[in-house]
C-alpha cells in the first residue's frame, strides 16, 4: 500500500499528438469519504483484449471540516464494479492529469487503487 498523503512524481512528457503542448500528472494517496457512486458502463477500449473497458464516476470528500473538497473521478477496469456506498472510508489513490491541446486546457482524475478503509478503534 502506498504511504498515506504521499505525493508522487510530477512528471512532463514529450507532446504525444500534434499540437499537444502539454502532459502533466500527479499522484496522491489519502483516505476519504465516499458521497456517491455513479453505476458501471462499458467503453471502447484499445487496451483491452475484448475492446471494452468497466467505467464509473465516484464522487469522494477530503475529511476535516464541513466544507472539505470534493473531487469527482472515474474510475477504470475491474474495479468499476465494486461497490462503495455514501460515508464509506476509502484509501484511494488518485491520478491528477492536466493536458494542453489546441489552447484549451484539459483535466482528469482518474482513481488508480481504492479500498475500503478498516479503522480500528482502541476502547
Amino acid at each position: 500500500m502506498h504511504q498515506l498523503s504521499a505525493r508522487s512524481e510530477l512528471l512532463t512528457n514529450e507532446p504525444k499528438k500534434e499540437g499537444e503542448v502539454l502532459f502533466l500528472f500527479i499522484m496522491e494517496t489519502k483516505i476519504m469519504r465516499v458521497v456517491k457512486q455513479g453505476e458501471p458502463f462499458t467503453v471502447q477500449s484499445q487496451k483491452m483484449e475484448n475492446g471494452q473497458m468497466w467505467k464509473c464516476r465516484i464522487m469522494l470528500e477530503e475529511l476535516g471540516g464541513k466544507y472539505e473538497n470534493q473531487y469527482a473521478a472515474d474510475i477504470l477496469g475491474n474495479a468499476a464494479q465494486c461497490k462503495f456506498y455514501p460515508g464509506d472510508l476509502v484509501v484511494v489513490t488518485l491520478r491528477f492529469i492536466a493536458r494542453e491541446y489546441n489552447g484549451q486546457v484539459y483535466q482528469d482524475i482518474l482513481v488508480t487503487d481504492i479500498e475500503k478503509a478498516f479503522l480500528k478503534v482502541k476502547g
